[in-house]
Parts: C-alpha cells; sequence; structure tokens
C-alpha cells in the first residue's frame, strides 16, 4: 500500500517538474514514478534484511494498546 502510495506521490509531483529537471535527475516523465517507487521498494527490502528484528518487532511499542 506504502509503495502504491509512493508512485501516486511521485505522479503527483511530476506537475511541478519540467522535462529538463527531469532530465538533470536522469529521468523521463514516463520513468520516474516507476523509478522512484523502484528505488522505494529496494530501499525497504534492503533495511528489512540488514534489520529484520527491528522491523518484525519496535521495543517503544511494546505494550501500546
Amino acid at each position: 500500500m506504502i509503495a502504491a502510495r509512493t508512485a501516486s506521490v511521485a505522479m503527483q509531483t511530476l506537475k511541478f517538474l519540467t522535462d529538463e529537471d527531469l532530465k538533470g535527475l536522469g529521468y523521463t516523465r514516463g520513468s520516474y514514478a516507476y523509478m522512484v517507487k523502484a528505488q522505494y521498494l529496494a530501499d525497504v527490502y534492503a533495511m528489512k534484511s540488514d534489520n529484520a528484528e527491528e522491523l518484525t518487532f519496535n521495543a517503544n511499542l511494546a505494550g501500546a494498546v
């Protein structure tokens, strides 16, 4: 769900970026949302593999109701 929202926000961001802005970032209008979502997922998977225990149990929330 968060990955879909990330792509949605990326699409909304396109309204404020010119083609030159995108080109400077290394994207096109067609690839921007896809690449932002792909980067988000890659970051999540990397974090999950590095900190699997932290992602499954957050001690700060222990006992919270």
